[in-house]
């Protein structure tokens, strides 16, 4: 059988978690090992917030994933709590925990859910959170989002990627960080690109080089 991908997390976790995880199960009940029992989720929502004053947040951590080189080791010890709880709640609960989750959290336990996001079951069950955090104004969260994340290009329908795309390029981030993206290029978003870049031209500004990417070799 092949890992599941809470063993994945697991196994790219340093040894020196293994006393943060046991804590991590005193605490809320939550089973690392895939077993059952109750997962207290109030517990839960605490110990989640509370990972980075554990853990040390500069510390990096390489995944086993193809789509992201490196994480922040407090990202992905997140990451094997949302994993490792999915296993434990009821579908419909464990909706109402991320959904929680994700309405109350500050910006880095935004950036570790929906990084997670790609390695959930039925993840499209959390499109609203997703389309939510590419509408939105914090940098980073957009960033963990939009870059390196598998999740727009699988899910999200043409109108909300291109408006994704579109928002990656005017923020500055390369258009190369968007996972998939040539497969999901389309005429609408050729437009807005080739739209952007004459606004661009019309106002004395200079044109991204990658929006070539979407359009083609581009004029400066």
């Amino acid at each position: 059988m092949a890992p599941s991908a809470l063993e994945h997390v697991l196994s790219s976790l340093p040894a020196a978690t293994s006393s943060w995880q046991e804590s991590i199960t005193r605490r809320t009940g939550l089973a690392f090992d895939g077993g059952g029992g109750a997962l207290r989720t109030d517990a839960f929502l605490i110990a989640f917030s509370g990972v980075t004053r554990e853990l040390d947040a500069s510390e990096q951590a390489t995944p086993w994933c193809s789509w992201r080189t490196a994480w922040p080791l407090s990202e992905l010890a997140r990451a094997a709590m949302l994993l490792a709880a999915a296993q434990q709640l009821p579908a419909d609960k464990y909706v109402t925990l991320l959904s929680d989750l994700y309405r109350y959290a500050e910006s880095g336990e935004k950036c570790a859910l929906l990084r997670t996001l790609p390695l959930i079951d039925e993840p499209r069950r959390f499109l609203n959170q997703a389309t939510d955090a590419s509408r939105g104004s914090i940098p980073t969260v957009f960033e963990a989002l939009a870059c390196e994340n598998p999740y727009p290009a699988a899910h999200f329908p043409d109108g909300t990627f291109n408006q994704l795309v579109l928002k990656v390029v005017t923020m500055g981030l390369p258009l190369a960080r968007v996972h998939n993206l040539p497969e999901r290029v389309n005429a609408e978003l050729v437009q807005m690109a080739r739209t952007y870049a004459e606004e661009r031209r019309g106002a004395g500004r200079s044109v991204p080089a990658d929006l070539g990417l979407l359009t083609g070799p581009i004029r400066a």
